[in-house]
C-alpha cells in the first residue's frame, strides 16, 4: 500500500513539473513575424512665410518584419521590427496671410522606421504595449490652382511614439490596435496622428 501511494505521490510530482516547464515554454517562447495593417491619418497644419496648409483626414498602410524575444522575467516581452508605411493626405484648405487661396493638392509620405516595443502580459489576454521608433520619412506633395501645378519632396529624421493594446487571435496571428505619433523635422516639419489596426503573424 505504501509502494502504491509513493508511485502515485511521484506521478503527481512528475506530472505537476511536466506541466509547470510546458506552461513556461509556452509562455517563454517568441520568434519572427510579419504584420500588415492601415488606418486613419491625421496631418496637423503646416505653416511658414504667411502660407497655412489644412488637410483632411487621409489613410496609411504598413507591413514590418520583426523578432518577439518572448516573455521575460519582469512579465513582458519585448520586440524589435522594422515598418515601411504610406500614408496620404490631401489639402483641406490653403491660405495665404489669411485669404483663401483655392489651391488644391496633396502629401504623401513613405516612412521607413526601426521600432522596439515592449508588451506588457495581463491575465484578461488583452495586452498593452508601448513603443519608440527612429527612421526617415520622404515626403512628396503636389499643389494646384487652375491649370498651373507644382511638386517638391524631402527627405527628412522621423520619430515616432506607440502605444496599443495587443490580443492573440489564433496560436500564430495577433491582432493589435494602436495610436502613434510620427514626426519629422528639417525643411518639412510633418506631425501625423495615426490609429492604426494591424495583423501579425508569427513563424
Amino acid at each position: 500500500m505504501t509502494n502504491t501511494r509513493l508511485v502515485a505521490s511521484a506521478a503527481i510530482a512528475m506530472s505537476a513539473i511536466f506541466g509547470a516547464t510546458t506552461a513556461m515554454a509556452e509562455e517563454e517562447k517568441g520568434g519572427f513575424y510579419v504584420g500588415i495593417g492601415g488606418g486613419a491619418n491625421w496631418l496637423d497644419e503646416a505653416e511658414g512665410n504667411g502660407v497655412s496648409i489644412d488637410f483632411d483626414t487621409g489613410y496609411t498602410a504598413l507591413a514590418a518584419v520583426g523578432y518577439d524575444f518572448g516573455v521575460n522575467g519582469a512579465g513582458g516581452s519585448i520586440r524589435v521590427e522594422g515598418e515601411v508605411s504610406y500614408t496620404s493626405n490631401d489639402y483641406s484648405s490653403v491660405t495665404v496671410n489669411g485669404v483663401n487661396t483655392g489651391i488644391t493638392g496633396d502629401i504623401e509620405q513613405w516612412t521607413f522606421m526601426g521600432q522596439g516595443i515592449y508588451e506588457f502580459t495581463a491575465a484578461t489576454g488583452f495586452r498593452p504595449y508601448v513603443g519608440a521608433g527612429i527612421g526617415v520619412i520622404n515626403a512628396e506633395t503636389e499643389a494646384s490652382a487652375g491649370n498651373v501645378g507644382a511638386s517638391a519632396d524631402s527627405t527628412e529624421f522621423a520619430y515616432r511614439g506607440l502605444i496599443g493594446v495587443a490580443a492573440d487571435v489564433t496560436e500564430s496571428a495577433t491582432l493589435d490596435l494602436g495610436f502613434r505619433y510620427t514626426g519629422a523635422t528639417g525643411d518639412a516639419e510633418l506631425d501625423n496622428i495615426g490609429i492604426v489596426a494591424q495583423v501579425r503573424f508569427g513563424f
